[in-house]
């Protein structure tokens, strides 16, 4: 059976989602799975996006200090979508891709290999993003991933 791990941060369409997936004859397990070396064939995972909900002086300002701030980063989600891209699990990082995945794994995942690298680049440019962040944070800078835009589109598959 293929296995599925979801971490959501709004519950909105995250029952509908999971449903579609078990009706794909997926199997959802749970993020405590990933320590007991189960193979995973799809992870989502959305990532918090604190840098854009709110400025980091105010979480610092709101945490006390820099230390407790680092709290809130999501580290944990970064590890595992960094691992099931390495290991071309199908990754899904963006809310706005996974209907596409879904109607991808319908149709029996035609051109696997150029949506796996899509999946797996444009999840590792997520990382980074993240990664430059922090370091944004960390060094009191501005602008470090203003750099960034994520330009990748979802393959076509028809």
């Amino acid at each position: 059976m293929k296995t599925a791990m979801l971490s959501f941060l709004n519950e909105t369409g995250a029952q509908e989602s999971k449903r579609k997936l078990v009706d794909l004859g997926f199997e959802i397990i749970t993020s405590e799975a990933v320590s007991s070396n189960i193979p995973i064939d799809l992870m989502y995972i959305e990532l918090c996006p604190l840098q854009k909900i709110i400025p980091l002086q105010k979480i610092i300002a709101s945490c006390g200090d820099k230390k407790t701030s680092l709290e809130l980063l999501d580290i944990t989600g970064l590890i595992v979508l960094m691992s099931g891209a390495k290991n071309r699990s199908i990754v899904v990082c963006d809310p706005n891709d996974l209907e596409s995945v879904l109607d991808w794994l319908k149709m029996g995942q035609p051109k696997k290999e150029e949506v796996l690298d899509y999946l797996a680049a444009k999840t590792l440019a997520t990382i980074a993003e993240h990664m430059l962040n922090t370091a944004e944070f960390l060094g009191d800078t501005k602008n470090i991933s203003g750099y960034i835009e994520n330009q990748l589109v979802f393959p076509e598959i028809e």
